[in-house]
């Protein structure tokens, strides 16, 4: 399925704010008519910085409200709206242009006849994965397809068409748990992660790995971001902030796993698409790099359901049980080494993250 995961769908999506419209996925960024392509799990695009200077392509469904679609240049660059995603609906393929091109393969087998296409960039963004900590530990298999033979044949292409730059979403979660006697310490990009606490997060350390090698024997730049629990407009249905808002929304019950005790480092999707801009147009002289993207500002899990509850205006219906296997305990991203290297503005602060988003789902289901 062309959109099994919605990794790549949530790290782009809050580049609804830069035009002031939702949007549901931004496929290409062309560049003066010229055509670059993606794949299954691979999405390229350019230079994005304040403000819209990208092509925004909109997958619609028989749920969707068409608006009219334009195509018009700003600042030389191509930007297209399209429609506006009114609920869950499973996504169509759009009809190719003469400016954008799509291509149904699968990329957990190799291709050779892709290194034409990726031939056509000079950057290649690698966000999809099949994401979760707890769901890899029921079914490994997906997560080994499509997180580790993917990534491998990505990163291959991405050498045999002499790609200048490669950036892929790493997590937060091959920190594994950190022994810290109680304290909560900021986690930095050169503490050990050779101890995954799942099957998720040994496949992000195996793509660490192995941009290790590219970057070390055939001279590739490649950057990794350790995303800390990324919420936001079209995040993943999957994780606390969607759950518990549409719970609430919805009165069902919510279960609340080691009672709503474990920290999360919740990181606001415009901070993410913030980090993907700063290394996708600011260089810097190094060709194998990783960075923590965060808010370093954390939070349990408690207090995310009590906040929701606030911003919502309404009570939660909760339950507790007991921790699940491969949680850790908490996460809080050191961020001073991406902001030493980048220009970055400052996170977004939780309450200000969380408003944003309750708004948004209120009028994404109802």
């Amino acid at each position: 399925d062309l959109f099994q995961n919605r990794a790549a769908q949530t790290a782009l999506a809050a580049f609804d704010n830069l035009l002031g419209k939702p949007f549901v996925f931004a496929e290409e960024l062309l560049e003066n008519d010229k055509q670059f392509s993606s794949g299954l799990v691979s999405y390229k695009f350019f230079s994005v910085h304040g403000k819209a200077k990208f092509c925004q392509v909109i997958y619609d469904t028989e749920c969707y409200d068409e608006q009219k679609s334009q195509i018009y240049e700003t600042n030389g660059w191509i930007q297209c709206p399209g429609y506006i995603l009114k609920n869950e609906g499973r996504m169509k393929i759009p009809q190719p242009t003469s400016l954008m091109k799509m291509l149904d393969v699968d990329l957990s087998l190799m291709n050779n006849n892709l290194i034409d296409v990726f031939s056509q960039a000079d950057v290649v963004i690698h966000l999809a994965a099949s994401p979760g900590v707890r769901q890899s530990m029921k079914t490994p298999e997906p997560y080994m397809q499509n997180n580790i033979h993917a990534f491998a044949n990505v990163i291959d292409l991405c050498h045999c068409a002499r790609i200048g730059k490669f950036i892929y979403a790493s997590s937060s979660s091959v920190y594994g748990d950190v022994i810290t006697n109680g304290a909560i310490i900021p986690l930095t990009e050169d503490m050990d992660t050779n101890h995954p606490q799942s099957v998720y997060s040994m496949t992000k350390k195996s793509n660490e790995l192995l941009a290790y090698v590219y970057s070390s024997a055939f001279g590739i730049k490649t950057i990794g971001l350790r995303l800390f629990s990324v919420y936001g407009p079209f995040g993943r249905i999957d994780m606390a902030p969607w759950i518990f808002a549409q719970s609430i929304l919805e009165n069902k019950v919510i279960t609340l796993y080691d009672e709503g005790k474990m920290i999360r480092d919740f990181t606001y999707i415009d901070d993410v698409t913030s980090a993907i801009t700063a290394v996708l147009e600011q260089d810097i002289d190094k060709n194998y790099s990783i960075y923590n993207v965060g808010s370093s500002n954390p939070h349990s899990v408690i207090t995310l359901l009590h906040t929701i509850e606030h911003k919502l205006g309404i009570k939660a219906n909760y339950i507790s049980s007991k921790a699940l296997e491969g949680d850790v305990k908490y996460t809080c991203a050191s961020t001073d080494l991406i902001r030493k290297n980048y220009t970055l503005p400052p996170a977004t602060n939780f309450s200000e993250g969380i408003s944003l988003f309750c708004k948004w789902i209120k009028e994404y289901l109802f």
